[in-house]
């Protein structure tokens, strides 16, 4: 009777261990206990979730509550153009459904910039004109154009429109979209001096109007209406 005793308690011990799959036999040693180390292999090792990644800090690019811009090309190398610095850029909406690029630095807005498109000589000329939070202009970046005439148009063309305070100009009426050769529309710009191209009209009307253009848009984000 004792060894069919010893038979069934042997038997029994052998029922309750636990089945293969739950066993790690191929667990390392612990180097001080000399016990196996039974930890998941997915264990970040420092208390948090599985998958679960720390926490990065980067000052240059913080987390931003923004709907990022999906620029095409060339819109990417014209923004690069007026926001040289390593800004990263939100898209946006104006309250008439007009897309613009919100540029931020830092975790601070530092200007935006607005698209617009006017025909010139040979075909539509569309551009970036940025503005800061200020309302004072940037710069003015072409996205893209086909003008034969864009040679005669200069660096000290686009440097006119920098540094306009937009409170210094009358925004209304609007310019004449059909205007030529736009007089009315250039001396809008006062107290600042813009002048076209001589020998290539139509082009610098079609840049100049795609300032206006985005002048407005800046006008339609950040003036309450009346």
């Amino acid at each position: 009777m004792p060894i069919i005793l010893l038979i069934a308690m042997l038997l029994i011990a052998a029922c309750d261990e636990p089945s293969p799959q739950w066993r790690d036999d191929n667990a390392a040693l612990d180097e001080e206990t000399g016990e196996k180390d039974t930890g998941d292999e997915n264990d970040p090792g420092d208390g948090g979730l599985i998958g679960e990644e720390d926490p990065m800090p980067d000052d240059d690019q913080p987390t931003i509550d923004c709907t990022p811009a999906t620029p095409t090309t060339n819109e990417e190398n014209a923004l690069r153009q007026l926001f040289p610095n390593g800004e990263i850029f939100c898209a946006a909406k104006t309250g008439s459904g007009a897309g613009y690029f919100i540029a931020i630095k830092g975790g601070t807005t530092v200007g935006y910039a607005f698209p617009a498109s006017n025909y010139g000589f040979d075909g539509t000329v569309a551009a970036l004109t940025a503005i800061s939070p200020e309302a004072k202009s940037i710069a003015v970046a072409i996205v893209s154009q086909r003008e034969s005439w864009w040679y005669r148009l200069g660096q000290w063309f686009f440097d006119q429109f920098k540094g306009m305070l937009l409170s210094d100009i009358t925004l209304s009426p609007k310019y004449d979209k059909n205007c030529y050769p736009c007089s009315e529309m250039y001396e809008a710009f006062k107290p600042y001096e813009v002048d076209a191209v001589s020998g290539a009209t139509y082009t610098s009307n079609a840049v100049t109007k795609d300032v206006w253009d985005a002048f407005y848009l800046y006008d339609e984000v950040f003036t309450p209406p009346l």
